[in-house]
């Protein structure tokens, strides 16, 4: 296949980050959706939780089709993973699904900082301003309600507190 004519100081390096960054946030948003269905099931019944992680899971695909906007802008080729099936599908309670929520948002915090500083290190600012402008603060926002949301669930027991805690945080 022929080289882009859109492609401008574009690493190698930067396009496999880029896809890498699609393929996560495709996964988070299977996953988000996987844990937003259990807290749909009629034995669990937490309906606000389940349009949190609903929300968690649009979030994430919307994510991945700004990826894939900016791979074609930038003359990159976007490359398509498999999904790997979620992880956990049950929890105890919910401050668990919101801990695993929590780990996955500061990975990828740590990987969109570590693609930032690659873009830096090879002179690409328009990836290290996109990442930064468009990336970034929404992870640091979703990790604080995250973060926020864990808290309270800390709080409370099992049964009527978790019915309470979705009723009154969301």
């Amino acid at each position: 296949s022929t080289m882009s004519l859109a492609r401008q100081n574009y690493h190698q390096v930067s396009e496999n980050g880029v896809n890498t960054e699609i393929a996560r946030a495709l996964h988070l948003s299977y996953s988000y959706l996987n844990t937003a269905c259990y807290y749909d099931r009629d034995d669990v019944a937490l309906p606000n939780i389940h349009k949190y992680f609903m929300k968690l899971s649009d979030d994430k695909r919307e994510l991945a089709f700004k990826l894939i906007h900016y791979q074609n802008e930038r003359g990159g080729k976007v490359s398509l993973e498999s999904i790997n099936k979620p992880d956990e599908t049950v929890f105890e309670h919910p401050k668990d699904a919101l801990a695993m929520a929590i780990k996955h948002e500061k990975k990828t915090n740590d990987s969109f900082l570590a693609l930032c500083e690659h873009a830096e290190k090879n002179d690409d600012p328009h990836l290290s301003d996109f990442i930064e402008e468009e990336l970034l603060e929404s992870v640091v926002d979703s990790l604080k309600k995250l973060a926020d949301l864990h808290t309270n669930a800390k709080r409370v027991g099992k049964g009527l507190g978790e019915y309470l805690f979705d009723k009154e945080s969301f």
